[in-house]
C-alpha cells in the first residue's frame, strides 16, 4: 500500500488539480500519510543586497506557509497531513525529499504557474520522472475531477504491457494501487497492442500461400500469443480478488493504447516507461511520453527496476 505520499505544490490553481485524487488515495486507507512540498526559488539577483535577496526569500517561504497552511484545512483527507517549505530547484527537492523520508509514490500536476513556465512537461515533472525511485502519478489540469472515486463505482484502470518482463514492474504498482483502493472498488483491463507485422522485402516463392495469406496468419498467430500472455496474468489477479478484463487491439502502439482509453472511458492508464529490451521500444520519450500526452486520463508511470512498495 502507499502509505506515505509526496504531493509537489507551487501555489497555482493548475497544480492543484491532483487534489481530489490526492484526497481519493487517502480516503480509503486511514494510515496514508501525505506531505504537501512547497518549493520556493532562490532569488538569483545579480548585484543585489545579501539582505535585500534574504528578506524575499524569507517572505516567499513565508507566503508558501500561509499558503499551505490554508490549503489543508480545506481538503477532506484522513490520517496524516504534513506541509513543508523548501528552497532550491523545484526538480531536484522533490526527489530528494522523497528519498530522504522514504515516501513511496509522487502525484503531481504536468503544469503548474498559469500551465506554461515553472512546471512545464520538459521541466519540472520531466526531470521528476526521469530521476524518482518510486512511481509518479501525473495529472493534467484538463482531467481533474471534483471527486475521484465516487460511491458504487469502480476505478476503471487500464494496464499497458508489451509482453516483458520489465513492463510487468507495474503491476506491482496495481496491486498496491487495488489495496489502496479496495479491490472490490477496482475494475482492472489488462492491455497489449499487436503491432502491426511487416513484410519480409523478399517473399519467399516456395511458400505455398499467397503474401496476403501470409500477413493475415502472422496476424492472427501474434494476437494469439498476446491473448495468451494476458490470460496467464489475468488467471494471477482474478485469484487475488481483482476483477480482471484481458484485451488485445492491432496497430501503432501508443495510438491504440490512447484510443482504447477514450473509447473504455479509463480512469487511470498504468505503465512502465521502459519494456521490451528496457531501453529503445518502451523508453520514456517515445511510447510512454506519447501516451502522456495524449492520454484521456491520468498516467500512473513506473520507472523499470525501481525500488518496489
Amino acid at each position: 500500500m502507499y502509505s506515505k505520499i509526496l504531493v509537489p505544490l507551487d501555489g497555482s490553481d493548475v497544480a492543484e488539480c491532483v487534489l481530489p485524487y490526492v484526497e481519493s488515495i487517502s480516503t480509503w486507507k486511514k494510515q496514508t500519510e501525505i506531505t504537501f512540498l512547497y518549493v520556493t526559488q532562490h532569488l538569483d539577483v545579480p548585484m543585489a543586497d545579501k539582505k535585500f535577496t534574504e528578506r524575499i526569500e524569507k517572505d516567499a517561504k513565508s507566503g508558501a506557509r500561509s499558503y499551505l497552511d490554508d490549503l489543508v484545512k480545506k481538503i477532506k483527507i484522513k490520517g496524516e497531513v504534513k506541509h513543508v517549505v523548501r528552497a532550491g530547484k523545484a526538480a531536484d527537492i522533490i526527489i530528494d525529499y522523497c528519498e530522504e523520508h522514504k515516501l513511496r509514490l509522487i502525484v503531481m500536476a504536468t503544469h503548474g504557474r498559469s500551465g506554461i513556465s515553472r512546471w512545464t512537461r520538459g521541466s519540472v515533472a520531466d526531470k521528476v520522472l526521469h530521476n524518482a525511485n518510486v512511481p509518479v502519478w501525473l495529472i493534467k489540469a484538463e482531467h481533474a475531477k471534483k471527486k475521484f472515486l465516487k460511491k458504487g463505482q469502480k476505478i476503471k484502470i487500464m494496464v499497458a504491457l508489451d509482453g516483458s518482463k520489465l513492463a510487468e514492474d507495474s503491476l506491482v504498482s496495481v496491486m498496491e494501487l487495488a489495496e489502496q483502493y479496495g479491490k472490490d472498488n477496482v475494475e482492472l483491463t489488462l492491455f497489449r497492442v499487436s503491432e502491426l507485422f511487416s513484410p519480409p522485402y523478399i517473399y519467399p516463392p516456395e511458400m505455398p500461400i499467397s503474401i496476403e495469406e501470409y500477413l493475415e496468419y502472422e496476424k492472427k498467430r501474434t494476437t494469439e500469443i498476446c491473448q495468451s500472455y494476458l490470460n496467464d496474468l489475468k488467471k494471477h489477479l482474478t485469484k487475488n480478488g481483482i476483477t480482471t478484463i484481458a484485451a488485445v487491439e492491432e496497430g501503432i502502439p501508443a495510438d491504440v493504447i490512447i484510443n482504447f482509453a477514450k473509447g473504455n472511458s479509463i480512469d487511470l492508464i498504468v505503465m512502465s516507461t521502459h519494456g521490451r529490451t528496457g531501453f529503445s521500444h518502451w523508453a520514456f520519450g517515445s511510447i510512454a511520453e506519447k501516451v502522456l500526452k495524449g492520454a484521456p486520463c491520468p498516467v500512473f508511470l513506473v520507472r523499470s527496476g525501481i525500488k518496489k512498495p
